[in-house]
């Protein structure tokens, strides 16, 4: 068989679900996949019944004491008529977090083209690994084995050939190496707000205030008048500066022309306070620093503490909110950003990109029930490493009614731009990452769904296939992230949807360990009354955390020292209310989903315990990789000023 030509036969190029192969009959009675052959009295060439029910995906059972959880399986090899894929899973205490694995599989496939079947026959799971707890590799080996229909089962061709085009193209796609260009690396044991301007400052004029322009692209506001001087409101105080990249004072008292500039400046559109939980202003008002190119701040809670770790010849800065090692034997600094890895000989740079596999060896030797146990994470080869690529691979799922309609904003006539490398092209003047397939066909995805229309206005509707083209969208372009939805499966009244962490931005790099971002710099666009970010890598304090309290999970550690709740404000994390919060919270358990009410459920969330308890801000003590209770980074970030863990 051709599976080239089968391909290009089939009508694959919008049915992207994925079909419930092997793995799907370990949950499900196996009378109700065998082989049912043609119905009594069919003709040659008539369409044999389907023995498979529609199966929704995760798929969990019981084993033992533990709960085991399977999730889509993904076509990997269709050589010939042999189907090769794997199945994550997730298996632990029904009262705790899981743990990840995958299951590796193999089938034998015989495909009937008039009837638009296949029957699959020799099953066989040839391996499943659970990194972090071998030891149950062989019990849900078995489960899985116990559960095999041993007269096979038949699927429909058309749902094979969307789920092997589709993941052919998405991990073709996932081999691109991100960028890890050092961002700005800036150390200070002063109490300061990092203030982002997306590339060049773009200067608008105020209306109502004609002797005021402002800079429109940064979520805070910040005006300059007539004299040239800047003038920046954060945490509740004004400050004023000379230029963009000097020095920012308090103002002791601003003029009331400043503060009418303001208010018109924020009726035209609005900007991020910066301010803490409770809304005061912060005393005594911290230092600002305000920067034009990707910057991570690493705040310190007075002089740079380093401390030794145990096991190792490795000093980490104790009071630092990022992870800071220095290597002894090198008399290297080395720290962890976004899950990169960065060296300088000092804490001034320059600095230079360290792979994950390239790290010292003693990185390894870190104890998981060290207070920087979640640093394993990002350490190529490690149990916690693995797991977390894992992790990465999950979908978050919802069943969403086909009757659901968006809309889409523009700031103007819609406005397209090639995506490079591919005949797509991307809408550049809306929040929304609206995609042209061609002048009849675009598509959008709002809130993790897929809509379709025929025109960039709409009307939008729910998609029920995705052209596999769209899975060619390159890294270097700003609606990469859009490639980590996918529609599963369509009933006649509903349609399954997903997105794994990509949608978030957090990724698997070629190396093998998850980093948030890509690393690109993608150029914003600024129109006449609104601005919209792209994703950025740089300047929240993205960081990773698994424990066997909460499982995998990441978060932003951007503005906590002072009480703020900093981050990400592109695709995903843009809302209606504009500058949502993403501070003091794990990302990774946000459910998108959750905001289109009741014309969506959740089937399964990733990065939650069984029972929905999230891994969450916490302070005070955390949980390991081992479950040991200790004084550890149960969110990945420390705030050196109330020397809590989140």
């Amino acid at each position: 068989m051709d599976i080239g030509r089968l391909l290009e036969s089939g009508r694959y190029a919008g049915k992207t679900a994925v079909v419930a192969l092997a793995i799907t009959s370990v949950v499900l009675p196996p009378y109700a996949y065998a082989q049912q052959g043609s119905a009594p009295g069919a003709k040659s060439g008539q369409s044999a019944p389907i023995g498979a029910p529609n199966v929704g995906w995760p798929r969990d059972f019981d084993v033992g004491d533990n709960r085991l959880e399977i999730y889509q399986p993904q076509i990997e090899t269709w050589d010939g008529d042999t189907i090769t894929g794997r199945s994550a899973l997730a298996i632990g205490p029904k009262d705790g977090a899981p743990t990840y694995g995958f299951a590796q599989f193999t089938a034998r496939a015989q495909v009937d083209k008039s009837a638009g079947l296949v029957q699959l026959s020799d099953i066989k799971v040839d391996k499943v690994e659970v990194v972090t707890a071998p030891d149950k590799a062989a019990m849900v080996k078995a489960a899985i084995d116990q559960r095999l229909p041993k007269t096979g089962l038949v699927a429909r061709l058309d749902q094979l050939q969307a789920s092997y085009a589709v993941n052919q193209k998405i991990e073709a796609l996932r081999t691109q190496p991100v960028d890890n260009s050092p961002p700005k690396i800036v150390f200070t044991d002063t109490l300061t707000i990092l203030v982002p301007i997306s590339g060049e400052p773009a200067m608008r004029s105020v209306q109502g205030a004609p002797a005021y322009q402002r800079v429109f692209n940064t979520r805070a506001l910040i005006l300059q008048d007539s004299n040239g001087v800047f003038h920046l409101q954060a945490a509740g105080t004004w400050y004023e500066s000379s230029s963009l990249a000097g020095t920012w004072l308090v103002t002791p008292k601003p003029s009331a022309e400043l503060q009418a500039a303001a208010s018109a400046a924020l009726k035209q559109a609005e900007a991020d306070p910066l301010l803490n939980k409770d809304g005061k202003a912060i005393t005594p008002p911290p230092a600002i620093l305000v920067s034009s190119v990707p910057t991570e701040l690493i705040q310190t809670n007075g002089q740079p503490q380093m401390l030794p770790v145990d096991g190792t010849q490795l000093l980490t800065m104790s009071n630092a909110d990022h992870a800071v090692f220095m290597e002894t034997a090198s008399n290297s600094f080395y720290v962890l950003i976004s899950g990169r890895w960065f060296r300088s000989a000092g804490m001034n740079g320059p600095w230079t990109f360290v792979a994950s596999d390239a790290l010292p060896a003693d990185f390894k030797k870190i104890s998981p029930n060290d207070p920087q146990a979640n640093v394993l994470v990002s350490v190529s080869g490690t149990p916690q490493a693995k797991e977390a690529a894992i992790a990465a691979t999950i979908p978050q799922t919802s069943t969403v009614k086909r009757s659901t309609t968006t809309t889409v904003s523009y700031s103007g006539a819609p406005q397209f731009a090639p995506v490079e490398g591919t005949a797509l092209k991307y809408a550049v003047n809306t929040a929304q990452p609206v995609i042209m397939v061609s002048p009849t066909s675009y598509f959008v995805v709002v809130n993790g769904v897929w809509f379709t229309s025929r025109s960039a206005n709409g009307p939008w509707v729910v998609a029920a296939e995705v052209p596999p083209v769209i899975y060619t969208i390159p890294v270097n372009s700003p609606v990469y992230y859009v490639t980590y939805v996918r529609v599963y499966s369509v009933q006649p009244e509903t349609v399954v949807v997903g997105y794994t962490p990509g949608y978030m931005g957090v990724m698997v790099a070629p190396g093998g360990t998850v980093v948030y971002g890509t690393g690109y710099v993608y150029p914003s666009y600024v129109g006449a009354t609104w601005w919209y970010p792209y994703p950025t890598t740089y300047g929240y304090g993205a960081s990773f955390a698994l424990g066997a309290a909460a499982g995998f999970g990441f978060g932003f550690a951007a503005g906590w020292a002072w009480g703020a709740a900093v981050g990400p404000a592109w695709g995903p994390y843009w809302g209606a209310g504009g500058w949502n919060r993403w501070g003091y919270a794990n990302a990774g358990v946000t459910n998108v989903y959750g905001r289109w009410g009741g014309s969506a459920t959740v089937a399964h969330a990733w990065g939650t315990t069984w029972n929905g308890t999230e891994w969450g801000a916490r302070s005070g003590y955390g949980t390991t990789a081992r479950g040991t209770e200790v004084a550890g980074r149960s969110a990945g970030a420390f705030n050196p000023y109330t020397g809590n863990y989140a």
